[in-house]
Formats: structure tokens, sequence, C-alpha cells
């Protein structure tokens, strides 16, 4: 059985359990990802952050894998994926982390939207230790970091719901976890990007994704790490 450890209201591990969902591949979670001074990813994993898989090995150990992207390749790759089949007009999930033609602008596309997460999440850690942008210019410049980041993604799906039309993909399932974070941390005003804004509302009622939103978690206190 996949293990998968980190706390509800991280993106990061948001993605994986949408992904997980999306694929059909049973798991677990752990439940001591969230202030717990040892918690088991905290030990796990040197960056000690979230979240990181433990999967069983044909050899009887266990093979970690630690950051959402890696942890994501691993799961499309694994026998018995059963993609799912939502009610209504969903489109279906994608059956690859890439496709082959379009592989480098979506690569692109999802270290952007990366950076964009990482530079709220170094603002929102900071700002409750009381440092605003105002008092440091190294907030400013991440702050117009994930402005520029965002602006850039709302320009590259233009009209469409997806980013390759007909297929809900990691690249789009990874967008409306941070636009969920977003919001529900009230770090960016997500609904000044129009198409940004029209996307995750065209996807709000999948189920995947209605499961697992932030505001459903049993803790939202501040995680000791993201990532």
């Amino acid at each position: 059985m996949l293990k998968l450890y980190g706390h509800d209201t991280s993106p990061y591990v948001r993605r994986i359990r949408v992904l997980l969902v999306e694929l059909g591949l049973p798991f677990v979670r752990d439940s001591r990802s969230w202030t717990v001074a040892d918690a088991d990813v905290l030990t796990l994993n040197p960056c000690l952050r979230v979240p990181a898989l433990e999967a069983p090995r044909s050899d009887g150990e266990r093979q970690l894998l630690l950051d959402s992207r890696i942890i994501a390749a691993f799961l499309y790759e694994q026998p018995g994926r059963a993609l799912a089949t939502w009610p209504g007009d969903h489109p279906p999930p994608a059956p690859t982390l890439f496709q082959s033609r379009t592989r480098w602008d979506d690569e692109n596309a999802l270290s952007i939207l990366d950076a964009a997460q990482d530079s709220l999440i170094n603002l929102f850690v900071l700002e409750l230790d009381g440092i605003t942008p105002a008092q440091s210019p190294y907030l400013t410049r991440q702050l117009a970091r994930a402005e520029s980041c965002l602006r850039w993604l709302d320009s590259r799906l233009g009209s469409d719901d997806t980013f390759h039309p007909g297929r809900f993909g990691y690249l789009d399932l990874a967008l409306a976890c941070s636009l969920d974070w977003m919001l529900f941390r009230e770090r960016y005003p997500v609904r000044q990007l129009r198409n940004l804004a029209r996307a995750l509302d065209r996807h709000a009622e999948r189920p995947s994704l209605q499961q697992t939103h932030p505001r459903l978690a049993q803790n939202t206190a501040l995680p000791k790490a993201e990532k």
C-alpha cells in the first residue's frame, strides 16, 4: 500500500492526493505531519518538507520518494492504474504526466507555477513572524515574482479550461491546488486574473478537488514544512 506523508492544507501534498484519486491508486495517510516536532516525515526527508511517499518494492523493502513532481512521475508509471471517470462534463484525467509533443512547454509552465507558489509561501511564513514586504526588499521581489508568474500562466491558459483541451492533466490539477491555497490563505487576489479564475471555477466541483479542498482540513495550523 502506498503511504503519503503530509498535511491537508499543503498545495503540494494536495496535488498528490488529487492525483492518487484521479489515477485510482489506493493509499493511506500518515497522521503526524502537522506540527509534531518528531513527525515521521521530518525524519524521512532531509529537506524537512512534504510531501513524501513510501511505496512497496518487489524485494519487500520500501521505496521513499520526495518532492511532489518526483512522486507524480512515479505514480503515472504504476501498474494497476484505473483512470477516474466522473459524472457530468468533467474532462477525463490525462494518462501521462506530460505529452511528448508538449512536454518541455508544460515542464516550463509547472516550474513557473511552482515559483509563484514558493514565493507566496515564503511571504506567508515570514509575515507570521512579523516580517512584511514593506520591511524587506527580498519579500517585495517575491511578491513581484509571484505576480509575474501568475500573469504568465493566465496568458498561457487563455480562453481554455485546461492546458490541453479535453484532458485534465497534472498541470491543471496543480494549478487548481495552488489557486485554492492562495484564496484559502488570502495570499493573492486570484479573481483578478480572469482566465485562471474561470478555470478554477470550471473544475471546482470535480470530485477529486472537492474532497481535498483545504477548507476541509481537520487542522489548519501552520505546518512545519511545505513542498
